[in-house]
């Protein structure tokens, strides 16, 4: 990431050079590389001197490449967005008296489409099955509350509001997922319920962890497959001349420079 912050200030490359520098998205390809090579029957050449088998290796293995993308993964979701502030996503907010007014029509138009009849009414799937009076009731309290902890956010000190705001930043799926992960792995009641075998105490094992497995292994083929639907769309999106409107022109000079710290400085 030191490197990426450090050019992009330097030579002014886009801020999308940093992310792509610091952040791995290669987690299947390594994957794959493991399972290729213990297939073909190499890694036993290099564990002739070790006592430990292939399997134990391939998993050991394994765990490095996915505790390294837990941790990536963490990261990317955390800081991330900042570093690709320039996209249209990261606009400045809206002021408070147009949201007001916004939130005030939203309001009308909700107490419009409740009052009508049910003849006027198109229901959808995201139509609610509660009552009428519920939901009213729920839209107004949540309003009140977002109304009272705007007031209160407001009178926070500013350094307090930026150093929650960057803590909050880190209450994202995969650190709540490493954190469940931590807690099921080291903690010994949760460990044994979980992991050991069904006469063991692990009342979890067979009908929730080895499903749990069985998708965990379809991980790595998943994700080559996306990525591939995802680099065909976005060919067809080039020959039809959309693909340039959408994420405009890449610098030869910044694209360069990722691939050569990607592929000779990661390597070396």
């Amino acid at each position: 990431m030191a490197i990426g912050i450090t050019a992009t200030k330097t030579f002014k490359l886009p801020s999308w050079v940093t992310p792509a520098v610091a952040f791995n998205n290669t987690t299947a390809l390594p994957l794959l590389l493991i399972q290729a090579l213990d297939s073909t029957g190499i890694l036993k050449t290099l564990l002739a001197s070790s006592d430990d088998s292939t399997s134990e290796a391939v998993q050991r293995a394994k765990s490095y490449f996915l505790i390294n993308s837990v941790v990536g993964s963490c990261f990317t979701f955390a800081i991330g967005p900042q570093l690709l502030n320039a996209h249209e996503e990261d606009a400045p907010d809206k002021p408070e008296k147009e949201e007001q007014a916004e939130d005030d029509d939203e309001e009308d138009n909700s107490h419009h489409t409740t009052d009508s009849t049910d003849d006027e009414v198109t229901a959808t799937e995201e139509d609610s099955l509660l009552p009428a009076f519920v939901v009213r009731g729920s839209t107004k309290l949540g309003r009140k509350a977002a109304s009272r902890g705007s007031q209160l956010w407001r009178q926070i000190p500013p350094w307090a509001q930026k150093s929650m705001s960057f803590a909050y930043q880190f209450i994202n799926a995969p650190v709540i997922g490493a954190g469940i992960g931590l807690l099921l792995g080291l903690v010994p009641p949760f460990h044994r319920a979980f992991f050991n075998d069904m006469g063991e105490g692990g009342v979890f094992n067979a009908w929730l962890m080895a499903s749990i497995k069985n998708v965990g292994e379809l991980f790595a083929a998943l994700q080559v497959v996306v990525v591939g639907v995802k680099l065909s769309n976005a060919l067809k999106a080039m020959k039809a001349g959309k693909g340039e409107d959408e994420a405009g022109r890449i610098p030869w000079g910044s694209a360069v420079f990722v691939e050569t710290v990607r592929f000779v400085l990661w390597p070396a």
